[in-house]
């Protein structure tokens, strides 16, 4: 389980959601020409400073 703690107050960060055009917030590595790389993003925000933390789904893919 990932740490869903704020690194400025040191509480539990709330789940969130992003809107964007497509419906879905996707981290993909630098562009390759055909063998690009591509997870979706779970997003936590602290409700005492709104910092906002992106998480990887499948972080494994970037190794």
């Amino acid at each position: 389980m990932d740490n869903r703690e704020c690194i400025n107050c040191k509480i539990e960060m709330n789940e969130a959601w992003i809107n964007t055009v497509a419906g879905v917030l996707i981290l993909e590595e630098p562009i390759k020409v055909f063998k690009r790389k591509a997870c979706g993003v779970t997003t936590y925000v602290c409700s005492s400073c709104e910092h906002v933390k992106f998480v990887a789904e499948n972080k494994e893919l970037f190794k």
